[in-house]
């Protein structure tokens, strides 16, 4: 590989890492200390201004090579003349020519939109992270610990309120069906008819 695509590399397997770290399942107090440090970096501008220009060099590289992977290339060599005079005219790449610049140029493509692909996900990622920090700490301040038991007693109040109501409408399906067949009285008569 070329230098600057060893160091895209680089670049990959440095944002590999710290998709790595942001995901891992930490606690709450390393990770709200990663999310404020990841913060107080992306706030200093020189740093701001070097990843954007890394950024837009990665992009005009993923553009090139996405070009030259999808074109097929023409080169200018010696041609033997009838007289065995050299003509120099356009010839295709021999196959193993061909195939080796396209794959130098299908891999740069690949790792140049991947380390673009993490480069917008580590943000996002970071993003959704300061929201979980924010919505547990007002999860700790507003219910502490005892959330658990509250909702479990609210839970055993209402299981008891729902086998009062059946009760309550088991008794008054029973007096509106005697009501009903006080009422309407069937007779046997009435049943041979019908």
């Amino acid at each position: 590989m070329s230098l600057y695509m060893s160091l895209i590399f680089g670049v990959l397997v440095a944002e590999m890492a710290i998709v790595t770290v942001l995901l891992l399942p930490l606690p709450h107090k390393i990770r709200k200390k990663i999310v404020q440090f990841s913060f107080f970096i992306w706030n200093q501008t020189q740093i701001r201004v070097a990843i954007m220009v890394c950024s837009a060099l990665v992009g005009l590289m993923f553009v090139d090579s996405a070009q030259r992977s999808f074109k097929h290339p023409l080169v200018r060599e010696a041609e033997a003349g009838p007289a065995g005079h050299l003509s120099h005219g356009y010839n295709e790449l021999s196959s193993s020519e061909y195939l080796a610049r396209k794959f130098y140029n299908q891999r740069n493509f690949y790792l140049t939109g991947i380390v673009l692909c993490l480069g917008m996900a580590i943000p996002t990622i970071l993003i959704l992270l300061e929201k979980i920090i924010k919505w547990d700490n007002i999860l700790k301040s507003t219910n502490g610990g005892s959330s658990v038991d509250s909702i479990k007693k609210q839970l055993d109040a209402k299981d008891k309120d729902i086998a009062t109501l059946k009760k309550q409408i088991e008794g008054l399906q029973k007096a509106y069906n005697e009501k009903a067949d006080a009422k309407n009285p069937v007779s046997g008569d009435s049943k041979k008819s019908a």
